[in-house]
């Protein structure tokens, strides 16, 4: 009798080769961990993942990133320097994704990557030993598209308080972001020192007469809506499993 030959079983490379499998796999994932199954990978095939299993990264990023940085502002040039005139940026891992840090231009770029190398986004940050910190962002589209951008506004807070910066200039010009950069003590300007325009109309409205409070309390509800209207979901997809098994046994 002709034995069946046995599934190929993909490996990091594979999936990097083929956005198609990548995307397949991550679905296969997602599903068992929603079904509640423990998933171990094989680290003789995914060495990455395995090491460094996938989670959200709030946990650890901030400080991951800050770490990266130098101790004080007197110390970025020669630090912009070595990063410039290093093959080998400082990285360190956190729940499986990579935060890097490299120079560019005199400035800092932090670059996140997920867990098979792939950029979700990166942040451009110009710390010279000056009052302000310019900052720009570029977050990949796709599922962690929003969480990642929140994640290098974080960084970037994070990094001007480190250093003491108080006004921040090349802001995206979103009035939610501008509105919480005031309300951080922060004062977003232009390039040529003036205060956004946005800040004149957007921050009377959603600070002085409440708005931002406001806003935060319909995303918190929607949020545990959400996740109510989720847990609903899980629960009838486990019923349907069970009364499909009870059928099969019949």
């Amino acid at each position: 009798m002709k034995q069946a030959t046995p599934p190929k079983i993909l490996n990091e490379a594979d999936l990097r080769e083929s956005p198609q499998l990548k995307g397949d796999f991550v679905v296969a994932l997602k599903g068992a961990a929603d079904a509640g199954k423990d998933v171990k990978l094989d680290p003789q095939f995914y060495p990455k993942l395995a090491a460094n299993p996938a989670h959200p990264l709030e946990a650890d990023a901030i400080p991951a990133a800050l770490s990266l940085l130098p101790g004080g502002a007197e110390e970025l040039p020669e630090f912009i320097r070595r990063l410039e005139g290093s093959a080998i940026q400082p990285k360190t891992n956190f729940c499986g994704y990579t935060m890097s840090a490299g120079a560019e231009d005199g400035d800092i770029i932090f670059t996140i990557n997920d867990p098979l190398d792939f950029p979700l986004g990166y942040c451009k940050v110009d710390l010279q030993p000056k009052e302000d910190l310019a900052y720009m962002a570029y977050v990949r589209g796709g599922v962690l598209g929003d969480h990642v951008g929140g994640l290098l506004h974080r960084v970037m807070i994070g990094a001007a308080r480190k250093y003491g910066i108080s006004k921040v200039t090349d802001l995206p010009t979103n009035p939610a972001v501008l509105v919480w950069l005031v309300r951080e003590g922060f004062h977003p300007e232009d390039n040529r020192g003036n205060p956004l325009p946005e800040l004149d109309r957007d921050m009377r409205r959603l600070v002085y007469e409440g708005g931002l409070e406001e806003g935060e309390e319909k995303r918190r509800k929607y949020s545990e809506a959400q996740e109510a209207f989720n847990e609903e979901r899980r629960l009838l997809e486990k019923t349907r499993q069970s009364l499909f098994m009870a059928k099969k046994l019949e």
